[in-house]
């Protein structure tokens, strides 16, 4: 409810808090980053694989809503979490990779190597597998998001 009254320094601290909580539940074997700067106009925010940084467009940060800024950090986080998938998925032997486990991944290791940016197609970005799984994931992660604090205060409401 005071997401708007924060100051920039202080959103970037609660979504990397968010962030933290993501790394531990995905189960990925690195730390995420969030960082704000100036993205294209309509970049809401981006994951860099080589950095492990989430970035979030300064202007959304400091304009959108909590709910619509915590979905943009729980959809790049999935992205780190499908370039780990990608890692196993290279990992593993070629009849390993026939397991049907590995359908997911492998669309993803091939929209990776052939990204489209929603710059250029936004219709092509948009219904890429790996975009339309990092939305799903970000939906259902809000929801549970706002599910516990809502559980927490209620118990700590005297």
């Amino acid at each position: 409810g005071n997401w708007s009254t924060l100051s920039t320094a202080e959103k970037l601290n609660t979504l990397q808090t968010v962030s933290n909580i993501e790394v531990y539940y995905l189960g990925l074997p690195h730390e995420l980053n969030v960082i704000a700067g100036p993205l294209s106009e309509n970049t809401l925010a981006c994951y860099n694989d080589r950095t492990h940084v989430i970035t979030i467009n300064i202007d959304h940060l400091e304009s959108d809503s909590a709910h619509d800024i915590l979905d943009s950090v729980c959809h790049e986080a999935r992205h780190a979490y499908q370039h780990r998938l990608c890692d196993v998925f290279d990992s593993v032997s070629d009849e390993q990779k026939e397991l049907l486990v590995f359908y997911d991944v492998q669309m993803y290791k091939q929209e990776f190597s052939s990204y489209v940016d929603g710059k250029d197609d936004a219709i092509g970005y948009y219904f890429q597998w790996c975009e339309s799984d990092a939305r799903s994931y970000a939906r259902e992660a809000v929801i549970d998001y706002y599910f516990k604090i809502e559980t927490y205060f209620e118990k700590e409401a005297p």
